[in-house]
């Protein structure tokens, strides 16, 4: 029943590929996952062909030909052009860049006013301040010891180490 579900879940991604020609944002690739973890990707512009042959999942494209067997395939993903540029993930704007250069932690420009929390090893809050928005950030660390310090700031945590 597994199977017959997971086939027609590609059969019908198919014909939404060959439907969405007027899209912009149509998929251009597939990735197939197996039950052992492997990931497979194809190409649209491959163009890759797709046949059922005894109890397998074939694709083949530029003279390769690639197997799958039924009972080890766990999902099928398409992926349009927006998903696959640059196989990097998105670094949100409002996420604070924090670094740790010298005796200073420097923080980037934030989008609204925040509060940045610095914590011992064992939860002592040792240096807190208010940000404000649009401006980049420096803190001086010079007078703390060596050791790990906990950050806090827009609900992320960060760990740094200084030495």
């Amino acid at each position: 029943m597994k199977l017959k579900h997971v086939i027609l879940q590609f059969f019908i991604g198919m014909c939404f590929v060959a439907s969405a020609q007027d899209v912009q944002d149509k998929p251009v690739q597939f990735s197939i996952y197996t039950n052992d973890g492997e990931v497979s990707t194809f190409k649209f512009d491959d163009n890759p062909k797709i046949e059922v042959k005894e109890g397998l999942l074939v694709v083949s494209f530029n003279s390769i030909e690639v197997s799958f067997e039924f009972s080890n395939l766990q999902k099928m993903v398409y992926q349009s052009s927006s998903d696959v540029t640059t196989g990097v993930a998105s670094v949100l704007d409002d996420q604070p860049v924090i670094l740790l250069e010298g005796d200073e932690i420097k923080v980037n420009p934030l989008q609204k006013d925040a509060q940045i929390s610095i914590y011992d090893t064992t939860g002592v809050l040792v240096e807190s301040r208010n940000l404000k928005a649009g401006e980049s950030h420096k803190i001086s660390v010079a007078d703390l010891s060596r050791g790990i310090y906990i950050i806090t700031l827009n609900n992320t945590t960060y760990k740094i180490l200084k030495k």
